[in-house]
């Protein structure tokens, strides 16, 4: 039961720890990209 609650708790952390960066990383490439380019090819 250890065992599976500590998968479990393990996973969870895995995926919240993923979203965080994922969504740092998805910030930081939009502000790299300038704005003017994005109204530009709209």
């Amino acid at each position: 039961m250890v065992v599976i609650i500590f998968i479990l708790i393990s996973g969870i952390l895995g995926l919240l720890a993923s979203s965080l960066i994922f969504n740092i990383f998805s910030e930081s490439f939009q502000n790299q990209v300038p704005k003017e380019e994005l109204i530009n090819k709209n």
